[in-house]
């Protein structure tokens, strides 16, 4: 009889714990995400308005909209470029303005170019609802269309060593104009002339002979005088020379009362600035010897001293002669206005200059 032997095996139950028991690995929890408050851009936006110039001819100045701008609208565009720095842009440039002043002082066709897209259309819808006064024209309601250009700068940001250092070619032409001015002995007030070679920048006094200024031994370089009346050139210049050219001024006004006077922004013109206005005579005359006419500046002087709204309108002569007076006229400096109560104010003139060849 076979026996047949059973071995039993007790296996020990594995002790499940419920689902509910178990605790997940510290490992394995998922991390919260950390929610990090956007820091605002520590640059502020800056605007100024830099040119401006008149399409049509009307009751209404470039100078009257560009100061209406920088009173009431500057601010919108300042906002404008604000978002797209707290966005990440961290440059400014330029930004170029068309409109239409309506016959009722709206807006109107509002064109504008930008370094942003998205500034771009965010500027255009504020211009679209700016206003102004009505422009008329020869007395009768019209529109006018105005170009204006601004700069946008992004203050705070790291400044390049090598802009800093580097001299504007306007202002390097101011400051040599000034050293190199003469006057006549009889008041000590009449500018003579420069006697910096006409077109020579301080890059290029060497190369610049070609367009020199030939004195002679009588003299020879025009005299423009401040005030009503003409200024006579000296007689005996060398003979088959090209023209110089007179500049003399016809009329000044003052539309601000403040403490700066027309009588002290005309000297300050006279005396530091009017060789400069000769020089783009000059260039002119290089080209058409017999050109004359008259130019209108118009310019705010702002709290600091600086110009601001500058324009150069020309009446007979070339366009081109006030682009280049009204580029110079950016840089001009004046002593600050104050009002009647002593503080800083800005204060608008006007100055009507006539322009003949020897």
């Amino acid at each position: 009889m076979n026996r047949v032997a059973w071995v039993v095996l007790v296996v020990p139950a594995l002790a499940v714990a419920a689902p509910s028991a178990q605790k997940p690995e510290p490992s394995k929890l998922a991390a919260k995400p950390k929610v990090v408050a956007k820091k605002p851009s520590p640059l502020v936006a800056k605007a100024k308005v830099v040119r401006q110039r008149e399409i049509d001819s009307s009751s209404l100045t470039p100078s009257a909209v560009a100061k209406r701008i920088e009173s009431s609208y500057l601010a919108g565009v300042e906002a404008c470029f604000q978002s797209r720095i707290d966005a990440g842009v961290r440059s400014g440039g330029t930004v170029d303005l068309a409109f239409v002043v309506t016959q009722d002082g709206k807006t109107s066709k509002p064109l504008v170019k930008s370094f942003d897209d998205a500034l771009t259309a965010c500027v255009t819808s504020k211009v679209a609802t700016w206003t102004f006064g009505k422009p008329t024209r020869f007395g009768k309601p019209a529109s006018s269309g105005f170009e204006l250009q601004l700069t946008l700068e992004a203050r705070g940001a790291a400044k390049d060593r090598a802009a800093e250092l580097a001299i504007d070619q306007a202002e390097a032409q101011r400051i040599a104009d000034a050293f190199s001015a003469t006057f006549s002995s009889d008041d000590g007030n009449t500018l003579a002339g420069s006697l910096r070679r006409p077109g020579a920048d301080l890059g290029n006094l060497d190369t610049a002979a070609s367009d020199s200024l030939s004195l002679g031994k009588g003299g020879g370089a025009g005299m423009a005088a401040l005030g009503p009346g003409s200024a006579q050139p000296s007689k005996g210049g060398s003979a088959g020379s090209k023209p110089q050219g007179r500049v003399t001024f016809s009329g000044k006004r003052a539309i601000d009362d403040t403490t700066l006077t027309v009588d002290a922004v005309a000297a300050k013109v006279t005396t530091t600035y009017l060789a400069g206005i000769k020089r783009c005579y000059k260039r002119r005359l290089d080209v058409e010897p017999s050109a004359r006419g008259t130019l209108h500046l118009g310019f705010s002087v702002s709290e600091v001293g600086r110009t601001d709204a500058t324009s150069a309108k020309g009446g007979g002569i070339d366009e081109s002669v006030g682009t280049c007076v009204e580029t110079q006229m950016a840089t001009w400096r004046f002593p600050i206005p104050k009002s009647a109560g002593g503080k800083p104010t800005t204060a608008e003139f006007e100055i009507d200059l006539a322009l003949a060849p020897d």
